[in-house]
This record gives C-alpha cells, structure tokens and sequence, in this order.
C-alpha cells in the first residue's frame, strides 16, 4: 500500500516536472522567435509588447527577458539645419518652426516634448506594470536598482541669434500642469503623478543651450554641451523588510527571537532522529544573523534610492520608499543619465 502511494506521489511529481518544462520550453521559444524578428525594430507596439512580456513573465525568468526598445531622435529645427550635430547619419523625425516667432517656438519645443513623454509613459504601461521582478531582491540577496528605458532623445537646431531668447520662454513644467492630453479630460501632469501632486520638477530642457552652469541646488545637473534632451522613463521597485523577511521564510528560514534560523523544509526518508549540537545551533545562527543583516541592509539601501527618485512623486515618505515609475526630461549625457539609472535597457 504505501509503496504504491509513493509511486503515485513519485508519478504525479514527474508529471508537475515535464509541464513545467514543456511551459519554459514554448515561452522560450516564442521569446527566441519575436526577439530574433528583424519586423518592426525600433517601433512603439514592439517596444510595448516586450514590456508586456516581461511584465508578466514567470519571476525566475523575468530579468532574462530583453525590452525591445529604441530610442527615437526628434529634431526641431526652422531650416537652417537638421541636427547634425547630434544625429548625423541617423534617422530623425522633423518638427519644422519658424523661428521668426519666439512665442510659438517655445510652445512648439513644450509640446513636442510632453507629447514624447506621454508616448513613452503610456507605452512603458503607464507605471503600472512592473518590470523589475526579481527573486534575488524579493530575497533581500540584493538592492533595488533603478531601471531606465531612453524613449527619445530632442535636438533643437536653430538660428543661433533666437536660439537663446526662444529658450528662455519655455517653461514645461507649467505646460504639463495646464495642457491636457489629446483626447483626454486629464492634464498631462495628472496622467504622470496622483491627484495630490501639484508640480512636476522631473523636466529640464535646458540642455538645448550652450554654456549652461551647474547649479548644485538642482536635482539635475543643467550642464550639457550637446543641445539634447533625453526623454527618460525609469522605474525603481522596493521590498519592504516585512516582505523580505517572510519570503525568506517560505525559502526554509524562520524567525527565532528576533533572528533568522535555517530550518529543513525536506525530510529524509526513514529518517528518525536529526542530530543538532550546540557547535551547530551557534553556527546556524551566525550564519542566519549575517543573511538577516544583508538582507536588510539591502532593503534600506533600495528604499533610500526610492526615497531620492520617488519623493516629491508621492504625498507621503512611506509611498515613496516603495518606490515609483516616471518619465522625465534630462540632459542626454552620461554622467547626468547615470544619476538617475542604475541600468540602461533601450537601444541609442
């Protein structure tokens, strides 16, 4: 009798097995194909659908799966020239202005670039999916990172005598706060942030003028030399110790008086005594207190990153310390994108 229940539990156990299998081998295959598909590189659907795809892949998997992202080049130029500076031999999409007009230059440059940034928002799934799942961070094995995808990078190419006084007229940060979205009775500001925020201070355009000054009381450095923007979605994902700290315990560690103790979650066969001296016990606790210590320590570490992208995103310090999506407005340069990403995942 029982050893025909251990050949049934022993059958359905190697039927759980060859499913899960079967599941891994045809994501992957269909991962493989639409990954290796040349059709449609670059465009808007394939960058979404690779973020749905990575969304709602299985936890183990989710970091192996790639976004297929390009990053779009807009130039806005009044004729005098296209961006060659920035984008020489790439493909480009044109806004052509007529510089004549400083007022509808400005409001052409603001609108340009809320419209980029609602694009990327809505197709990085608006914040509410998340693309940073990972077993290692649920673990407390490693901090949380923030994650970045460069939907455009902006260029402004105009007559050198307007350049200046139609930059001094742009002001995105009031556009998004009192233009609505095409289509739509919410403001751009509002599509970004909860209905308690009421400033955005995630946009700098000033990265399109020359000789710009570092001002140390800005989040973002307003140094470029290069006349471009970058339209900038990034993510970062926390876990609470609570949460950390139970998962470890469905991983086969359990609290005891304050400390985490390794506990077998599989018995031997035939097994009738386990043997646990004290030079043990005192080995397991060191080694529970260490794993305890580095989870934790990289909980906080994750949540003060949260903290430093997330604050005036959310209305309390406990919201932004879980972390948050947004899409911003930077200057495309290295040491200024390495601020706010921990990794780049967007082709250039």
């Amino acid at each position: 009798m029982k050893s025909d229940c251990k050949r049934a539990v022993a059958n359905e156990s190697l039927v759980y097995i060859i499913l899960g299998l079967a599941g891994f081998f045809i994501i992957g295959v269909l991962i493989f194909n639409f990954y290796n598909s040349d059709a449609g590189t670059g465009n808007s659907d394939v960058c979404h659908l690779s973020v749905i795809t990575r969304a709602t892949s299985p936890e183990a998997t989710q970091n192996y799966v790639p976004l297929k992202c390009q990053t779009q080049k807009v130039c806005i130029n009044d004729g005098t020239g296209k961006c060659d500076y920035s984008f020489a031999g790439e493909k480009i999409s044109e806004v052509k202005v007529d510089s004549k007009d400083q007022d509808e230059v400005a409001r052409e440059i603001e609108r340009v670039s809320a419209e980029a940034m609602y694009d990327c928002w809505n197709m990085m799934g608006e914040g509410r999916l998340d693309l940073q799942e990972s077993l290692s961070k649920k673990g407390g094995f490693e901090s949380a990172k923030s994650m970045c995808v460069i939907c455009n990078r902006i260029a402004l190419d105009l007559d050198k005598d307007k350049e200046s006084g139609v930059l001094s007229k742009v002001n995105l940060e009031s556009y998004l706060k009192g233009h609505q979205i095409p289509g739509s009775e919410k403001t751009y500001l509002q599509a970004f942030t909860d209905e308690s925020i009421n400033s955005y201070q995630h946009v700098d355009l000033t990265a399109l003028k020359d000789d710009l000054k570092y001002n140390e009381n800005e989040a973002i450095s307003l140094v470029s030399s290069n006349h471009e923007s970058a339209v900038v979605f990034m993510q970062i994902k926390t876990a609470s110790v609570d949460e950390v700290l139970e998962n470890l315990g469905k991983a086969g560690l359990t609290i005891v008086g304050g400390t985490l103790v390794s506990v077998p979650t599989l018995a031997l066969s035939g097994a009738k005594y386990v043997m646990f001296s004290a030079v043990g016990a005192g080995a397991t606790l060191a080694g529970a207190g260490t794993v305890a210590g580095f989870a934790w320590y990289n909980v906080e570490k994750g949540q003060s990153l949260a903290i430093q992208h997330c604050g005036d995103l959310t209305s309390s310090d406990g919201q932004a310390r879980k972390g948050c999506s947004v899409v911003q407005v930077v200057p495309y340069d290295a040491k200024e994108l390495n601020k706010i990403c921990g990794v780049i995942e967007s082709a250039p």
